[in-house]
């Protein structure tokens, strides 16, 4: 009957949705999967939304919103995080500076042997007595 049922030519996408039993199924196993990995997992807020996502709960936007808030990083945590890195990086750069003023220190003992060992005994005892006449405290004057 074409004044009952008119030839129309119409466009429409077609959608479908999980069934109860293949949703029943999938929660099932992002729970397996949540078991197997433990709470401590990175993944876990992931997999906690794709649960949330694929429930029927009424609130479940809320919970989505509410988890999405969980995983933000908290700033003062951040803040401590990072003046606790900055503090071993100056720790580390104290030491890294006199472990080089020991080298420095090393070397310039290595050198004065060096220079001490090409030099003749009696040229080094005049350098010793130099030396200890200049670290003497100074006579007074009469």
């Amino acid at each position: 009957d074409p004044e009952r049922y008119p030839s129309v030519d119409m466009k429409f996408i077609p959608t479908a949705t999980l069934g109860i039993i293949a949703r029943e199924y999938e929660q099932q196993q992002f729970i397996g999967l949540l078991q197997t990995l433990g709470p401590n997992t990175p993944v876990l807020p992931l997999i906690l939304k794709g649960i949330l996502n694929n429930s029927s709960l009424t609130n479940r936007y809320e919970l989505i919103a509410a988890l999405d808030q969980m995983s933000q990083p908290d700033p003062q945590a951040q803040y401590l995080q990072a003046a606790s890195e900055e503090a071993i990086a100056r720790a580390a750069k104290a030491q890294a500076d006199s472990i080089l003023a020991v080298a420095k220190a090393e070397e310039a003992r290595a050198k004065t042997t060096e220079t001490l060992s090409k030099v003749s005994s009696t040229d080094q005892e005049r350098i010793f007595a130099l030396a200890d006449r200049l670290t003497q405290p100074a006579q007074p004057m009469q």
